[in-house]
């Protein structure tokens, strides 16, 4: 019996160095610099993987949808990947979106008459494709802010009134905020444009609100007969109400309204007041 004990006990210590050396080993080995710089290649490799990944699920989601969209908006999401995902620096987005491009301008008419245009900021078109292919808010945020139009009244020395067809883009019932230069919350803001029948004449009428604190501090009506502006060979539209101007943009994929909102100063002239991202509300 005492044998037995004796073997035990010397059995049991045996174990005992060997946990503790296998665990005192295992921790050396894991602070170790060489464990560390494996496991830090394994989760960066891992990371790679995923990234690549969901940018291969992106290329197969433009090339699955490519038939039903035009070449320009299929060069507009590529362009998106390589930029955002890949971060590559593109030196010339305008040409890569527009191989041969016509210079973007917005022509106004004065009351007068004469008809002017006026040049579209460099790579104007490009950053309105890619504002108007954004996939989500935050990419529509970040568009947004390259088209911002610095001197309004260049844009708006002559005029073209825009057609109602033109205006079937912003159909719909939409809300949500407007934030002003300083990204502090300025005003929440509703626009409905709704097609209508008077008189058996189809005509499109619409209406842009802005609300602080509960209270209406803007409201205004529009119609087709006098919408707004157009801008040529470009995506937006400037509606005009009432020395407040609003350039506005319709996104494909998220089915907002994006744009910018300016008023005209007592000195006559214009300045920029904010920018806005609103959410289509009548259909789900």
């Amino acid at each position: 019996m005492k044998d037995f004990f004796k073997i035990f006990a010397g059995l049991s210590i045996v174990i005992i160095v060997f946990m503790f050396g296998r665990n005192y080993g295992e921790d050396k080995l894991r602070s170790s610099e060489e464990f560390q710089a494996l496991i830090k290649k394994e989760t960066l490799s891992d990371f790679n993987n995923n990234n690549l990944s969901n940018i291969r699920i992106k290329f197969q989601n433009i090339i699955d949808s490519e038939e039903t969209k035009k070449a320009a908006d299929v060069r507009a999401q590529i362009l998106q990947i390589l930029m955002d995902d890949l971060g590559l620096a593109i030196k010339n987005p305008q040409k890569f979106l527009n191989p041969s491009p016509e210079k973007a301008s917005i022509i106004v008419v004065s009351s007068t008459g004469a008809k002017t245009a006026a040049a579209a900021p460099k790579n104007f078109s490009s950053y309105e494709q890619l504002l108007t292919n954004s996939a989500n808010t935050a990419e529509v945020r970040k568009n947004l802010k390259n088209l911002e139009i610095k001197d309004l009244d260049q844009f708006l020395t002559a005029a073209k009134p825009a057609e109602a067809k033109q205006l079937e883009l912003l159909f719909g019932s939409f809300r949500g905020r407007v934030f002003d230069v300083n990204r502090n919350e300025y005003a929440t803001l509703v626009i409905e444009v709704l097609p209508t029948q008077k008189n058996e004449k189809k005509t499109i009428d619409g209406r842009i609100k802005m609300f602080k604190g509960g209270h209406e501090v803007m409201g205004s009506n529009f119609s087709a007969e006098r919408p707004g502006y157009t801008i040529q060979n470009s995506l937006g539209l400037i509606i005009d109400q009432e020395n407040r101007y609003f350039q506005v943009y319709k996104i494909n994929e998220t089915r907002q309204l994006a744009g910018f909102f300016y008023e005209r100063l007592p000195g006559g002239t214009t300045k920029t007041i904010g920018n806005f991202v609103v959410n289509r509300v009548d259909q789900f």
